[in-house]
């Protein structure tokens, strides 16, 4: 018998989607898996359909908190599982039958301590609620979305190797999704449930630091739902927190990692960028000049030696040059982009 991997899968007001999330976990050719549903105090009729679930299959487990957050009910999901490996599945997304399969081949083949894939925008009509669990649990069509790549790129990363990659945004994205994590190197690290955005990014550097060694596949085997209503698809208060995940990682990589001060002020100009973007998109917060200034400052104290690194994406380095401009030209530009991609 192999080695059990749980599958969290926090869950807030899902009810349409989280028995095909769930379907797509049932459906792993990796057949030793506990799944644990948190319910983060749903208004709708999530709880009912865990508690159904649970009641069909007995590797489906279901706990209900007071909403908290989907920090708080990852940590929950952390504190119930039993099994060796952690997996993290948000309830309106889906993977790939071969995903926890191939996630744990190339943890062992390697000697990793996460191993992890990427992921694919899934538009709404490929990611209907039709996907449900039969009686027989035949195959979804999600699977026709993922093409058999047999030239696969992999690649190793020690410690502060990830830590690079993750912070100047090359392959290892800052989801806990799209990765597997043996049970030992996250016991007794939590998500921040202070944090309310990038908290994703705070725990997966954490998790990488703690790491020897990390392995990554360009494997499109996560099915990601990008939701209209996205925390950091709209502008409210709460994205100062991105600035404080921004601090509290520069505070620790100034210590565990001082070569790397430039990676992190990478990513603050791109979340200053990001927050900008959708400032200009959104208008009921688009006079929050306090946000805007706070932007605006990471901005220029950082664009210059932003553009002359070449570990930098194109991406930033365009940012940078729209800058110099004036910050009302650059989230112009921005916003006539956004309405061009509608």
């Amino acid at each position: 018998m192999r080695e059990v991997i749980s599958v969290i899968i926090p869950a807030y007001n899902s009810e349409s989607t989280l028995e095909s999330c769930v379907a797509s976990v049932l459906d792993q050719t990796y057949r030793e898996t506990e799944i644990v549903i948190v319910d983060d105090g749903s208004v709708d009729g999530t709880l009912k359909m865990g508690n159904r679930l649970s009641s069909i299959y007995n590797n489906v487990r279901v706990e209900s908190i007071k909403h908290a957050g989907p920090s708080a009910a990852r940590n929950a999901g952390l504190r119930l599982a039993r099994g060796r490996y952690i997996a993290f599945v948000d309830s309106d997304d889906r993977i790939h039958p071969e995903y926890l399969a191939t996630l744990h081949s190339l943890m062992l083949e390697h000697g990793a301590d996460i191993s992890a894939v990427t992921y694919q925008m899934v538009a709404d009509n490929k990611h209907s609620a039709s996907n449900t669990l039969s009686a027989s649990n035949k195959p979804s069509a999600y699977k026709q979305l993922c093409a058999n790549d047999s030239k696969a790129d992999v690649r190793v990363y020690s410690s502060a190797e990830a830590v690079a990659d993750l912070l100047y945004q090359k392959h290892l994205d800052s989801s806990q999704c799209c990765k597997l994590f043996r049970r030992k190197l996250i016991e007794g690290h939590y998500f921040p449930e202070d944090c309310r955005v990038y908290e994703d990014l705070l725990f997966v550097y954490q998790a990488f630091c703690r790491s020897e060694k990390i392995v990554w596949t360009d494997k499109q085997m996560y099915y990601y739902h990008k939701t209209a209503d996205g925390q950091m698809d709209s502008v409210s208060p709460c994205v100062t927190d991105a600035f404080e995940v921004m601090e509290r990682i520069r505070k620790d990589l100034s210590s565990r990692y001082p070569t790397l001060s430039h990676a992190i002020d990478n990513r603050t100009i791109s979340v200053s960028f990001n927050i900008l973007k959708l400032m200009a998109v959104s208008h009921e917060t688009r006079h929050d000049e306090g946000i805007e200034h706070r932007c605006w400052d990471n901005i220029r104290s950082l664009r210059f030696a932003n553009f002359f690194d070449p570990n930098v994406r194109i991406k930033n380095k365009v940012g940078v040059l729209l800058s110099l401009f004036g910050c009302r030209f650059t989230m112009s530009v921005f916003s006539i982009v956004a309405c061009s991609r509608r």
